[in-house]
């Protein structure tokens, strides 16, 4: 019995070993780490585990500071080969960052299948621990990584002791300076309490924030009204009489209408200006959102009298905001652009009596512009209008003007979700962070993985107790979008859906009707949450059907969603219209920014305005000869590679015609195009003309087609 205990004892220890020596009983979840070629590991996801904890496939170790700032996704390695033994991986790790940031060390690490020495590793256990550091442009726009602690802990104690001995020596340089500064006074027989700054600032009539300074002699005192500073984070607070505010905006109001005929043009040049000097990135909109509520509330409560005395308020100077720049961005992450109002103060206020005109059947308008004619115009008040009953809405837009936007809005009736372009987690946290604490405000950023770098779409739904407003407009959620200044112009499309009297539940796909499958496919892709969705479902789209929604959803797209979104979704649209036409058609294209268009480009969108679905681009870019493939000669019928050529033009400002304008070229940083394109040999400029607007002086920031 005892020889057959030491036998089986013996079977299983061999068994044991040749688990980990022997290739052919290697468990199916182990592999031997050598052969492993390559790994990818994302972020937010866990190794597998066997013998110890799991571990976060993906984790920045350091600099601290720098990890903050940006998560890598997804990080691949692949192995080099091995270094002084065959197990001695060397691992070679990518991946995509923006250009303010490199990859600094990688530590690869596996868990060992039966022991930590183990060759043979758990299958999924691989985990990648690396450093984030910042490059030139990353410094740049960042500062150095915060090493001063460091830096002294390990320094030399003589360090130290000159670190004191300067501001020891400064110190009494400071104190024998006042001191004579006061005997010098004494001399001259002057005093202090007239002129003399208090510690808490205030007290004198230099009530100035830190310098810089307008250039005035301090002997005259400050002007009247100072003119805006340069940005910076500077924060002070005042005690103003309410009933103050509203006499100087009735008296602002009047001196602007009496002088706005003559002096919108010069307006409109300098506010341009003023608001290129700013960035659009460090807005405390929550600070000014706070006080922005709090003067509309004043302003409706005492229209006709004069608030008490006691009523406060705090003026806070907004920081720094990233100018727009006049040249094309390259394809890079673009954060979503913020701009200080550049509206003049009677410009920002609601409307008084808004007009309010329905468009059941859908109508494009042109925005309404000071000193043109206002037909077929609207303004942004009458858009909204009745503000005062508006219950939600959501708001879509490449460039932002909070200051401008929210008074018109009766902000505390109405809920708002603002669909924004944040591509980092770092960037969508600081949004969410400025909007935190105002309950009636959620924000939404679609999904930016990948190439994807630039969320361009405007779309407003608006929503009354009877009625949903849908807005498809050019302009972005700016003053000088809307009109402000008479600088540029832009295009609206909107329909008023009424409210269904007795709403039925989500029809089926085949019954819905395609304006609205369309634009909530559009939704859900933003990831707009469900409850917006649902509302629509309240209204009638019946007025939709002789009208297209296209959009255009960033990314790679499988199955059939690539026929519905694109140039290849433009081509099925129109042909699900009854649109298309085989034959030759002339097309006239209007736009404000131009690519690096070529011949392919050009084509795949005549196409598309023909009625094709994108197949027949494909064939044209995947065969060599039209007539080698029959079923390319059935889809190309009628349609020739040159069709477009002379019967496709596009309209774009010319230089001088920026110039012209009446904003000139400070307005004119949302009309973009580059030199290098123009150069470039493939460029179409046979098919480029000079886009120059009816309203003479206003810029077309419009984008529209006519076939």
């Amino acid at each position: 019995m005892l020889g057959v205990f030491l036998l089986l004892a013996t079977l299983i220890s061999a068994a044991l070993c040749g688990r980990v020596t022997n290739p052919n009983n290697v468990p199916r979840n182990a592999i031997l780490l050598s052969k492993v070629k390559s790994l990818t590991v994302r972020a937010g996801q866990q190794t597998a585990s066997h013998r110890v904890s799991p571990v976060p496939q993906l984790q920045c170790v350091g600099p601290a500071g720098v990890c903050n700032l940006y998560t890598i996704d997804v990080m691949r390695c692949i192995n080099e080969g091995s270094g002084y033994g065959t197990e001695d991986v060397e691992w070679s790790c990518k991946a995509f960052l923006p250009e303010e940031f490199k990859l600094g060390s990688t530590d690869v690490s596996c868990e060992g299948y039966a022991s930590s020495d183990d060759p043979y590793v758990l299958k999924g256990s691989c985990g990648v621990e690396y450093r984030l550091l910042l490059t030139d442009k990353g410094e740049e726009r960042y500062g150095r990584p915060d090493d001063t602690v460091g830096k002294l802990s390990s320094g030399k104690s003589e360090d130290i002791a000159n670190f004191l001995f300067w501001i020891v020596f400064l110190g009494v340089l400071i104190f024998c300076y006042c001191v004579y500064q006061a005997y010098r006074n004494e001399d001259r027989g002057l005093g202090v309490q007239g002129t003399g700054y208090g510690g808490g600032g205030g007290g004198d009539p230099y009530d100035d924030p830190p310098p810089p300074y307008d250039s005035y002699p301090r002997d005259r005192g400050p002007p009247k009204k100072a003119r805006a500073y340069p940005p910076r984070t500077y924060t002070r607070s005042q005690t103003t009489p309410a009933g103050n505010e509203d006499e100087d905006l009735k008296l602002a109001i009047e001196l602007s209408l009496q002088e706005q005929g003559e002096a919108s043009t010069a307006n409109a040049e300098s506010t341009c200006q003023h608001s290129g000097s700013k960035g659009f990135l460090g807005l405390d909109r929550k600070a000014m959102e706070a006080e922005r509520l709090a003067r509309l509330k004043r302003k409706r409560e005492d229209e006709s009298s004069v608030a008490s005395s006691g009523d406060s308020m705090k003026a806070t100077t907004v920081r720094g905001q990233q100018p727009i720049s006049a040249k094309p961005t390259e394809a890079s992450s673009i954060p979503p652009r913020m701009v200080e109002s550049t509206a003049p103060l009677y410009a920002r206020q609601k409307t008084a009596n808004p007009i309010l005109r329905l468009h059941h059947e859908g109508i494009v308008l042109k925005t309404y512009a000071a000193g043109y004619s206002s037909d077929r115009t609207i303004t942004f008040a009458d858009l909204i209008s009745p503000a005062s009953t508006l219950k939600s809405c959501l708001l879509s837009s490449f460039v932002w003007d909070f200051d401008w936007l929210f008074p018109h809005f009766s902000t505390k009736r109405t809920n708002f979700l603002l669909v924004m372009q944040a591509k980092y987690l770092r960037e969508r946290q600081q949004i969410e962070n400025d909007f935190a604490g105002i309950g009636n405000i959620r924000v939404c950023f679609p999904p930016m993985e990948g190439q994807v770098n630039c969320m361009h779409s405007k779309l407003m739904l608006l929503f009354w107790d009877d009625r949903c407003r849908i807005v498809v407009p050019t302009a972005n959620l700016t003053g000088v979008d809307w009109g402000v200044g008479s600088v540029m112009e832009n295009m609206v499309w909107l329909i008023d859906l009424p409210r269904l009297p007795d709403p039925v539940h989500e029809p089926s796909s085949a019954d819905e009707i395609p304006f609205k499958k369309s634009l909530t496919t559009f939704l859900s892709a933003q990831t707009v949450p469900g409850e917006i969705l649902n509302k629509l479902d309240l209204f009638d789209f019946r007025k939709t059907r002789r009208v297209g929604f296209v959009h255009s959803i960033g990314g790679s797209h499988t199955g059939n969603e690539w026929r519905r979104t694109g140039h290849c979704g433009l081509g099925t649209t129109v042909s699900e219209m009854g649109l298309a036409d085989q034959g030759p058609i002339e097309v006239d294209f209007v736009t404000s920014s131009v690519g690096s268009l070529n011949d392919e480009f050009m084509r795949s969108m005549y196409l598309a305005m023909q009625g094709d679905d994108g197949l027949t681009e494909l064939m044209l870019r995947s065969t060599k000869s039209q007539r080698r493939n029959k079923s390319g000669q059935n889809m190309a019928k009628g349609k020739s590679v040159q069709d477009w050529q002379g019967r496709f033009r596009f309209y774009f400002p010319s230089s001088d015609v920026v110039k012209a304008s009446n904003g000139g070229p400070s307005c004119a940083g949302t009309i973009c195009f580059s030199e290098k394109w123009w150069a470039a040999q493939t460029f179409p400029r046979a098919a480029m003309r000079d886009c120059v607007s009816v309203r003479d002086g206003l810029l077309m920031h419009n984008k529209v087609r006519q076939s």
